[in-house]
């Protein structure tokens, strides 16, 4: 297909976009925690692991007896040498020795050539960059269709200041315009915000695009696409800064700690396993999460006080007052998040576009942020199981999953009754998968959507893609039809057999090219495929 010469696009990743290294390493990158034991472990002393095996001792005693106390300052030592990678000092900063690898204005054609961990030039497309990002992030695509020189990606570590990771994202972009000048000499990017990235190009506009009177000065963007953008932060994180928790966290204690080690915790009484698991998310949370104000800025902004009242009152702690005072200002700019985004479309001619999933509880479904379940919001929400749908979709109302909206209204209300998005200023612009998790990689069509809309083929609503669609899961896909046509062209296979192969082919192609989903039968088109293959291969 040809290449079109289009506005460049910038990603502005998530957290499963982060990585991070130990400089002089055996080439072990983590996203957010490391896991691995020698790591966590290695900064310890032989009198750290005396104070370890002395706080051990006493949470099992707690397990006993409430009564029992935990030294906090012991337990938040323990805990800062066990995520020492993660935990910033006085000033901000992360450890010396840790790495975080930042793509910078660097076009996915040039990180196709740079190796992910040295930066140096490679030829081995599995060690670079690029490798990466198109596994975290699919837009394939899109490459295909503007040109892997004409896509960057900004990403950062999320143990940050918000507003720096603002600056930096304000000077990323001027770097690729100016990497611009000799390849389509565009003076303005389309932003593709994602997940956190959502708060950070908040934090961006509330920086440089905004005064009293409203949006000045710059005019580095021409659109934003925000692809699960978390615009208002995450009920789900919010519970688990405050460890809001509820009478069923018992019973779902087997996604944090495993099923075996929930039936030894049941032995014990409830209230005394709430109150050990409480102290030693609080502790976590203060001495690791709240001193980075790029995590603070994830509390929805009718809950920041709550968060403020229980985590930085009476806090003597430099970082944490830092903290406080930069979260504040951006909490006082999410108050007005919907009328900063409507001056940049009335002042700036920005349009905004949200892509976001629904119909699903906190944790539901979900590999990495499965431990959400386990708070008092879990079955309360109506999300893509990390972040509600009124953060993604801003202005959407919205009642729990199951629950229905009193009305014989249609147009801008989900088949199932539970979103309204008639209210929403961007009513127009906001397209909902049903029962699609917070990842969109595996559904093609959202993928196809948020392209279209980059392309400027799609402007709103009434375009090819119906507002509100069902979830597909079909990752994969397009790898398996390249195989089986290898196959077909590299093995002599009976006629009649590549016949068949080429029929199933042809289907998965006419469903991933039909943007109406229909993720049952979408999965047994894939499947015929795969027992195509399957039988030439055993």
């Amino acid at each position: 297909m040809k290449k079109k010469t289009v506005t460049p696009v910038v990603f502005v990743t998530g957290i499963g976009q982060t990585w991070s290294y130990l400089s002089g390493g055996d080439g072990y990158i983590w996203n957010l925690f490391p896991s691995r034991k020698d790591i966590m472990f290695k900064e310890f002393t032989a009198g750290d692991y005396a104070v370890l095996s002395k706080t051990v001792a006493k949470c099992f005693l707690k397990l006993k007896s409430n009564k029992v106390k935990i030294n906090e300052s012991e337990l938040s030592s323990i805990i800062s040498k066990l995520f020492y990678c993660c935990r910033v000092d006085d000033y901000g900063r992360l450890p010396f020795d840790v790495t975080n690898i930042i793509c910078g204005p660097k076009s996915f054609d040039v990180l196709r050539k740079t190796d992910l961990l040295t930066g140096e030039e490679c030829s081995d497309f599995e060690k670079s960059v690029l490798y990466r990002l198109y596994r975290d992030i699919p837009c394939k695509s899109l490459a295909g269709r503007i040109g892997e020189e004409n896509m960057y990606c900004f990403n950062y570590t999320p143990f940050s200041d918000i507003y720096e990771d603002a600056d930096n994202l304000r000077e990323m972009l001027k770097a690729v315009i100016e990497d611009q000048k000799n390849k389509t000499g565009c003076k303005r990017v389309t932003l593709v915000p994602m997940s956190m990235g959502g708060s950070i190009v908040s934090a961006y506009i509330d920086k440089y695009y905004s005064d009293e009177s409203g949006a000045v000065g710059e005019d580095y963007i021409e659109k934003i696409i925000s692809i699960v953008g978390a615009w208002d932060g995450s009920d789900g994180l919010s519970d688990l800064i405050t460890f809001n928790v509820d009478d069923s966290f018992i019973e779902k204690l087997p996604v944090l700690v495993g099923n075996k080690g929930a039936e030894f915790l049941k032995k014990f009484p409830e209230n005394n396993v709430k109150s050990l698991f409480g102290v030693l998310f609080d502790t976590f949370v203060k001495t690791i999460i709240l001193r980075n104000s790029a995590f603070t800025a994830l509390v929805p902004k009718d809950r920041y006080d709550e968060v403020c009242e229980k985590l930085f009152e009476g806090s003597d702690d430099i970082r944490l007052n830092e903290v406080r005072r930069v979260s504040q200002i951006y909490n006082n700019a999410q108050n007005n998040l919907i009328n900063r985004l409507k001056t940049l479309e009335s002042k700036c001619k920005i349009n905004t576009y949200f892509i976001c999933g629904y119909n699903k509880f906190f944790g539901e479904d979900s590999r990495d942020f499965s431990f959400l379940s386990l708070f008092a919001n879990s079955e309360k929400t109506n999300s893509d199981s990390v972040i509600q749908i009124s953060s993604t979709a801003p202005g959407v109302k919205w009642v729990k999953r199951g629950e229905k909206f009193d009305t014989d209204e249609e147009k801008y209300i989900s088949p199932d009754k539970s979103i309204d998005a008639s209210e929403s200023p961007f009513r127009d612009r906001i397209w909902f998968f049903e029962n699609q998790y917070h990842e969109l990689g595996p559904n093609n069509t959202s993928i196809a959507l948020a392209t279209d809309i980059a392309l400027g083929e799609v402007k709103d609503i009434n375009g090819k893609y119906p507002q509100f669609n069902r979830s597909r899961y079909v990752g994969g896909a397009e790898e398996l039809i390249e195989k089986s046509k290898r196959i077909c062209d590299e093995y002599s296979i009976p006629a009649k057999k590549k016949e068949s192969i080429a029929e199933a082919v042809g289907k998965v192609e006419k469903m991933l090219g039909c943007v109406f989903n229909d993720p049952g039968k979408d999965r047994e088109t894939v499947e015929e495929l795969k027992k195509e293959l399957d039988s030439i291969l055993q």
